[in-house]
């Protein structure tokens, strides 16, 4: 059996070095080389641990002599209330639940472990490793990929958008569906002079199966099947295909294939090898000749290591090989280049987790995850959410009435609470210039507020800083509609041991009329000083391609009676622009759901950037926010 085993090991270095020195012109020896060091090291590493297993070690070991009176029973009355079985075993924290509402709070403090927390399943989009859900498992994950720069088009940047489900039909089976969707024009301006519109849409599905599994080595095996919906240019604008100045559309089916091989180098390190195929269409436009991606065949080796049991980090690198290409540049020269991912994927709790990546490779789904940022190579990022239900929740007991009332944050500065899992927020406000806008949230998790729809208008907005008259002009003219999406993070909690409440939160979006976007992002504190008095504390950053405002939220809540609450805010500019502003809010309590807000503000509005704009003229509004 040894020798066998030897022969194989054998058999996998020469692949490795015959690969190495087919490839030693290319740099795409290093994806073949760093995996057969780390194969070497992990096979002495095993060996020698083999050895320390096999060796036979001698212990001299020695009986006490038996004590005859030790043997004696003896008898006493005691009561029953004395009776303890030790403080490991019963005590404040695990007692008996008496009802459902305490079975259900005892259960809620429950804090997750281990074996709570999934194991990635991918590196990238274009990147499966061996692992699967277990079975009956399943998630949901949104993420975007996009460039760090606006490009020629201007506006936020070159995004592509998706969406993808897993699920574990058993232990070594998954399937996958998923969408994606990037509508801004080329980053780069086409022989240097032409701006022109593209149009990516992507649907489909995917399977893994594990084929093997023996001792430290996992083999699988994952197919796609996609359709791509890509259009290039517009009436009387060019495309990339020919000469005509019109729309070029095409639905195409398109595939991949892919063989991901995973080494258990230890507990916590995994060495990824992969080999893959896919199959893209390699002409449009009608004419003969080559002018889109075509087929292409890779390799790639990567790593993944779990830090902490909700915490991985991961790395690969991969090379297409041809016939066919994975970029082009402004000129239309196609050609290939490697494509790598480095990243982290961070678990709030077993149900949310966080993940972020740097790579250039800008395709979202199996089939053109390999793609770079059409018409340049260029850096990109990747920000994603995933969310498991089902699975346990960061341990929180159910909140006072006094929290709720925090959970539903304040006017221009938040707070750092959120409504307990299950709950949704729902409000609306409008104020005396005209400004209005509606906000629906839910509780995925105690950890995390998805803001399902964030939208509404701005009206009569004037403002003597000429630093702002863009922002304004974009997001806040006539006819404006802002619509935005978002969530809350909640980082950390009192009811989780923790002195003061820290939570993060992020917003994006864009005005509908002039079909421009901003990203907005808050790092929340909030300190409960008394059972009466919340202080918040709150940098705020707005993002747009027209200028980057940030600011300093400043506010307290003050219970002044059971059902009244006093809410001062301030906004202060720290760059960007020079209006500061203040608001002065009561709340009153109308019951454990209902909440009503009266105010006066020098903000321009209360959603988002309207939050950090001074107005020179005050205003008056009323808001109402519900939970159920």
């Amino acid at each position: 059996m040894e020798y066998r085993s030897h022969n194989k090991k054998n058999l996998l270095i020469k692949y490795f070095l015959f690969l190495g020195k087919s490839l030693s012109n290319s740099r795409s020896y290093l994806l073949f080389i760093f995996p057969l060091l780390f194969i070497l090291l992990a096979e002495n590493q095993s060996r020698a641990e083999n050895q320390e297993e096999n060796k036979i070690i001698w212990e001299k070991i020695t009986y006490p002599e038996s004590d005859q009176s030790s043997d004696e029973m003896r008898w006493e009355f005691i009561n029953s209330d004395e009776i303890e079985l030790g403080p490991d075993s019963i005590n404040k924290h695990n007692k008996i639940p008496l009802s459902i509402d305490e079975a259900q709070n005892l259960y809620k403090t429950i804090k997750p472990i281990d074996k709570d927390f999934s194991k990635p399943t991918r590196i990238s989009p274009s990147f499966p490793v061996t692992t699967t859900l277990s079975e009956g498992e399943y998630s949901y994950k949104v993420y975007s990929l996009s460039t760090f720069t606006n490009g020629a088009a201007g506006g936020a940047g070159n995004q592509n958008y998706a969406f993808v489900f897993d699920y574990g039909i058993n232990e070594n089976i998954q399937f996958s569906g998923f969408y994606s969707v990037a509508d801004d024009p080329l980053f780069e301006l086409i022989n240097g002079t032409k701006l022109t519109p593209n149009y990516w849409e992507i649907y489909g599905i995917s399977y893994k199966q594990k084929l093997w599994n023996k001792e430290k080595w996992d083999f699988s095996i994952l197919a796609s099947i996609e359709s791509w919906n890509q259009s290039s240019g517009g009436s009387n604008q060019n495309n990339i295909f020919n000469n005509i100045n019109s729309k070029v559309s095409s639905k195409d089916i398109i595939g991949s294939l892919y063989l991901p091989l995973t080494r258990k180098l230890t507990n916590n390190l995994d060495l990824n090898l992969l080999a893959g195929a896919v199959f893209l269409p390699d002409k449009h436009g009608g004419g003969n000749q080559n002018n889109f991606y075509g087929n292409n065949f890779y390799l790639g080796s990567g790593f993944s290591w779990k830090i902490r049991q909700n915490v991985y980090s991961s790395a690969s690198i991969a090379q297409p090989f041809g016939p066919g290409n994975n970029t082009f540049d402004s000129n239309l020269n196609f050609s290939n280049q490697p494509t790598y991912t480095i990243g982290v994927n961070w678990d709030i709790n077993p149900i949310i987790g966080l993940e972020g990546r740097y790579t250039n490779a800008f395709g979202a789904t199996p089939a053109t995850g390999f793609l770079l940022t059409p018409s340049s190579n260029r850096p990109i990022y990747f920000a994603g959410l995933k969310y498991r239900p089902g699975k346990i929740d960061s341990p929180q007991r159910n909140l006072s009435r006094r929290e709720e009332s925090l959970a539903i944050g304040g006017l221009t500065v938040n707070t750092a609470f959120i409504p307990q899992q299950g709950r949704s927020h729902l409000s609306a406000n409008i104020d005396s210039k005209g400004n209005s806008f509606g906000f629906l949230g839910y509780s995925l998790s105690n950890a995390f507020q998805l803001e399902i729809l964030n939208f509404g208008s701005f009206n009569d907005v004037h403002q003597d800083s000429s630093k702002s008259a863009n922002i304004i002009n974009t997001f806040m003219s006539s006819n404006n509609f802002n619509t935005r999406v978002g969530g809350k993070f909640v980082l950390a909690s009192p009811l989780r041991n923790k002195p003061f409440w820290l939570t993060g939160r992020i917003s994006l979006g864009r005005n509908q009329q002039s079909k421009q976007g901003y990203s907005y992002y808050e790092l929340i504190n909030t300190w409960e000083v008394s059972d009466n008095l919340a202080i918040n504390i709150n940098p705020k950053t707005a993002q747009s391609s027209l200028s980057t405002i940030t600011s300093l939220g400043l506010s307290m809540n003050l219970q002044i009676s059971e059902k009244i609450q006093l809410i001062p805010e301030t906004n202060i500019i720290l760059s960007g622009a020079t209006e500061s502003n203040a608001t002065l809010a009561i709340r009153r309590l109308m019951s454990d759901r209902l909440y009503f807000d009266i105010y006066m503000s020098s903000a321009i509005g209360l959603q988002d950037f309207g939050q950090v704009l001074g107005d020179h003229e005050l205003k008056a509004g009323m808001k109402v926010n519900y939970i159920y």
